[in-house]
């Protein structure tokens, strides 16, 4: 029987949904929770103490925001008739916001879409309900990200050195390429294609390498940003057991020493341009990315390119080990399963099993725990 604490879970996958929702200017509350309500236990006491645990956390009960019970008339064997909860909801958005604690989430979401609007006069909200989850992963982040795209309209140039661009830190344009890119693109066709050229070039991406095992350092470095055409030489020369590869920089930070490998920071899509780094063609590839649609997509790209790649915590087994992470990502992200393998595959279906309105779950890479991942390496290795 569902818990207090699973039922605020669920709610928490749905906080895109109701960000979206609320762009389109939709209503969907009182929003339905799906739910098992029948306790398990064959124990009275046990029964009576499941459903009052429930009962003592929702709305009524606690006095503030959250879920409400519907009951409806049962004929017990032992009691006779009895009230029972029938039905689990969220009345409002203000009642969902406070159950899972994203008020000031929300409010911020609001600033950011209300800076997007204005500069795309997007007024129906298309684009930015297309991107609710974009948007979400750069919280307040948003007005900023406007003015670089304004900046780099007036200033195309200015993509060949990102940390030139007078709006934040020095790093701000380089950490949110993803999101600038999106919007410049929104923004002018012929702006995207520019910020493209420049950004998912082979020539312009320098990939930075982490060496996990401490005798492969140069000069006691830990880790060393390179030219792509140096990356070659550097794997020949070291001749690692592994060339993995990170997606995202938080797990790329927090991987522990691991004799014979040699780590790299993929940056979402531009490890594509691997495909002509020149790598040695026996060259052993691992790959670890975020547990979504475009994680997977990435994979196959890549594998498209370097046949040898293997993935690592990217199978249902990780998937159904961290689903208590997951969350729902934007609809209308669909990709194709080419370059995936079946057990990849199994995992996409997976994503979008039961989710409604074209959407999918979504399992950041950072929810994973290094040592797990570095298990599953070492599992790929030996295999």
């Amino acid at each position: 029987m569902i818990t207090p604490e699973d039922v605020r879970t669920k709610a928490s996958r749905k906080f895109p949904a109701l960000c979206r929702s609320w762009v389109l200017g939709d209503d969907p509350y009182p929003m339905p929770i799906r739910a098992n309500l029948n306790p398990s236990s064959e124990s009275e006491s046990d029964r009576r103490d499941d459903w009052k645990r429930l009962v003592d956390g929702s709305k009524e009960r606690t006095g503030k925001g959250g879920y409400v019970l519907e009951f409806k008339e049962v004929r017990t064997r032992l009691r006779g008739m009895q009230s029972q909860p029938s039905r689990l909801v969220i009345p409002t958005r203000e009642d969902h916001l406070a159950l899972i604690g994203k008020a000031a989430s929300f409010q911020s979401f609001c600033h950011d879409v209300e800076a997007i609007r204005d500069f795309l006069i997007d007024e129906e909200g298309t684009w930015c309900a297309a991107n609710t989850t974009l948007i979400l992963r750069y919280p307040g982040d948003w007005e900023n990200i406007v003015q670089v795209v304004r900046y780099l309209e007036d200033n195309p140039q200015a993509a060949e050195s990102l940390r030139e661009i007078p709006v934040a830190d020095s790093k701000f344009t380089e950490s949110r390429r993803q999101a600038v890119l999106a919007l410049a693109g929104e923004r002018s066709a012929d702006l995207g294609l520019t910020l493209e050229h420049h950004w998912g070039g082979s020539s312009n991406w320098r990939p930075t390498i982490r060496f996990l095992d401490p005798d492969m350092r140069f000069g006691g470095l830990s880790r060393m940003t390179i030219e792509l055409t140096e990356l070659a030489s550097l794997v020949d020369s070291l001749k690692p057991k592994g060339l993995f590869i990170i997606e995202n920089r938080t797990s790329f930070d927090a991987l522990p020493e691991i004799p014979g490998i040699l780590a790299l920071w993929g940056e979402g899509n531009a490890v594509q341009a691997l495909g002509k780094a020149g790598l040695p063609a026996d060259q052993p590839v691992f790959y670890w990315g975020d547990i979504d649609r475009e994680g997977l997509a990435i994979l196959g790209r890549l594998r498209r390119m370097l046949p040898r790649t293997r993935s690592v915590a990217m199978d249902v087994e990780t998937f159904e080990n961290y689903e208590g992470f997951t969350v729902l990502e934007d609809s209308g992200s669909r990709t194709s399963f080419e370059g995936l393998d079946e057990e990849e595959r199994a995992l996409y279906r997976k994503l979008e099993d039961g989710v409604p309105g074209g959407s999918a779950l979504r399992l950041e890479q950072e929810r994973i725990e290094a040592g797990y991942a570095v298990r599953r390496l070492e599992r790929c290795i030996r295999s």
